[in-house]
């Protein structure tokens, strides 16, 4: 398999991790239904880690922001994953597993409460 083909098994299996915690968390469904096909490029570019990581204080020393800057800076990482549609926010979490593998259940924790808050908590079909 080539590069791209890995890199859509692995956002394929992300995405379905991602999906089957949040349908394991909430047993209702609704008639919408949803197509999630998340851009290869998109991920392969960084660009929502690239814009999370613009979001962080221009510090020297990161160990010296302060719990406020942390906060700051928390919340407006926040406020632009809950600017994303779905197909964006199943990007981010194939690209922020590519760059930080050892919080991933963190994202994954996270990404999901964002996604089932646009979904106002009820799973819509997938297509």
């Amino acid at each position: 398999m080539n590069n791209k083909t890995n890199l859509l098994v692995v956002v394929s299996v992300l995405a379905t991790s991602l999906l089957t915690a949040i349908i394991g968390a909430n047993v209702n469904s609704k008639d919408t239904i949803i197509s999630i096909k998340p851009s290869i490029s998109a991920i392969e570019e960084f660009s929502h880690v690239d814009k999370l990581l613009s979001l962080e204080p221009k510090l020297k020393d990161k160990q010296a922001a302060s719990q406020e800057e942390i906060a700051v800076t928390l919340r407006e990482q926040l406020s632009y994953l809950r600017s994303l549609d779905t197909n964006s926010l199943i990007e981010s979490i194939g690209e922020l597993s590519f760059y930080d593998e050892a919080n991933f259940e963190r994202y994954q924790e996270t990404i999901g409460a964002i996604l089932m808050e646009k979904w106002e908590n009820i799973l819509p079909s997938l297509v």
